[in-house]
């Protein structure tokens, strides 16, 4: 399967994925297996419970046991947050008493009870916070709002169709006053200049996928206020 599929298939963007493979958390491939689909399940779970990813990399690679990683883990939240323990402490106990082997956890079944727990108000960590939070160091100051494309913007009429895709994920009433690879449009009453940028990492020591224009061909939509 395609990176795109993947993605899909893990609830994840593509740019998520990319993430996931520049900490050398993921391998690079042309195409990917359901083998790779489980990998991506079992970094999920281990970052709902606030696992470092150093950590899940070397219990990737058997450096270090599941069961010492959690219980360390354990030891280190209930004595820094208490309140946000009491959500997920059954699950990292069920897991150190059943499973010993990273790599034989069943993801699955471990992230649908944290799910029905999130639904009743426990509180996790989350792989889509670690991108985020990353991610947001890279936003222009001047910018108003921004997105990542779900396929890369090659043409205006790509342009468009991220637009409308945008808008409607978001509930935004938007209007295309000009189209082009830098369209004028009218969101909830208010215009905007929409412009494709390389994301810039400015504070993060790493160096992130978005580093150059072409890296991946991926670009992010930030729109700008226009008072034209």
């Amino acid at each position: 399967m395609k990176i795109q599929e993947l993605a899909q298939q893990t609830n994840l963007t593509k740019g998520e994925i990319i993430f996931l493979r520049k900490e050398d958390l993921l391998k690079q491939k042309e195409d990917y297996e359901a083998q790779d689909v489980d990998t991506i399940k079992k970094i999920q779970l281990m970052r709902k419970l606030e696992v470092a990813h150093k950590d899940i990399l070397w219990m990737q690679k058997g450096i270090l046991q599941l069961n010492q990683c959690l219980e360390q883990q354990l030891q280190k939240l209930q004595e820094k947050d208490s309140s946000k323990t009491s959500s997920w402490v059954s699950i990292a106990k069920e897991i150190i008493e059943k499973d010993t082997n990273y790599n034989l956890i069943d993801a699955n079944y471990y992230l649908s009870k944290i799910n029905r727990l999130e639904k009743g108000g426990g509180k996790f960590g989350s792989l889509k916070g670690d991108f985020l939070t990353r991610i947001k160091a890279t936003i222009p100051p001047n910018s108003e709002k921004w997105f990542e494309p779900d396929e890369p913007i090659i043409n205006r009429h790509d342009f468009t169709v991220e637009l409308c895709k945008y808008a409607e994920k978001n509930k935004e009433q938007l209007t295309i006053l000009k189209e082009g690879m830098e369209p004028i449009v009218e969101i909830n009453g208010e215009r905007y200049l929409c412009m494709l940028e390389s994301p810039r990492m400015l504070k993060f020591p790493w160096s992130i996928f978005f580093a150059t224009s072409s890296s991946f061909g991926f670009k992010f939509v930030y729109m700008y206020r226009y008072m034209g």
